[in-house]
């Protein structure tokens, strides 16, 4: 049977598990509750970077959609670029033909302007020979 002695030494022994334990379950919490906060930490952290990465999908999403309306616009000018070109090309064309028409026109002008004065002379001379014509007819009356 075992003895007092026996039973005492026992039940220190039993105590000093028992204490043993309780300090390993108590850090054991305490290791949990570190951890928990970590985690907490962490997840804030994921939760954040979840936001950020939103944030930065919207942000290139709003870029594409800008680059794009900028091709879009440049795309335009460029059609209204060659349509100006060929806009200032036909007026060139046109202002060519109004200036080979106008020398035309001018030549057709100096051709008048000389045919004019030949008749001019021709109607001169004929008058001043109508005038002598009647300066001899009426000398020869007087």
């Amino acid at each position: 049977a075992a003895t007092a002695q026996e039973l005492l030494r026992a039940r220190g022994e039993q105590t000093g598990e028992l204490e043993a334990m309780q300090n390993e379950i108590d850090r054991l919490r305490h290791t949990g509750v570190e951890l928990a906060r970590e985690l907490e930490g962490k997840t804030k952290e994921i939760a954040e970077l979840r936001r950020d990465k939103a944030e930065q999908g919207a942000a290139l999403a709003a870029s594409k959609d800008k680059l794009a309306a900028k091709d879009g616009k440049i795309e335009f000018l460029r059609r209204a670029g060659e349509q100006l070109e060929t806009a200032v090309a036909a007026s060139k064309a046109e202002v060519a033909a109004k200036q080979e028409e106008l020398c035309r026109v001018r030549q057709d002008l100096g051709d008048q302007e000389t045919a004019l004065a030949v008749k001019e002379t021709e109607v001169a001379a004929k008058q001043e020979e109508i005038a002598r014509g009647r300066y001899a007819g009426e000398q020869l009356e007087a």
